[in-house]
């Protein structure tokens, strides 16, 4: 019974390792050229965004600082 258990605990622990293995191409395997073609894409469109969101934060006016009614006393 101790050898079931311990035979389960070590299957389920392997189980996640082995489902992150994927089917990415390996070093020597080209990969399909609408993939590479799609990757292209994904990464302008990325690029794209990140000049987007960097444009609108230049167009935010820049904060003023508090008013402190007591400077002056201080």
């Amino acid at each position: 019974m101790r050898y079931v258990l311990i035979a389960l605990t070590v299957a389920l622990l392997v189980a996640p390792a082995y489902a992150q293995r994927g089917s990415a191409p390996s070093q020597g395997q080209q990969s399909d050229p609408t993939e590479q073609q799609q990757a292209a894409e994904k990464k302008k469109r990325a690029k794209e965004q990140e000049e987007a969101y960097r444009a609108s934060l230049k167009k935010i006016p820049d904060k003023k600082a508090p008013d402190d009614p007591w400077k002056n006393i201080r």
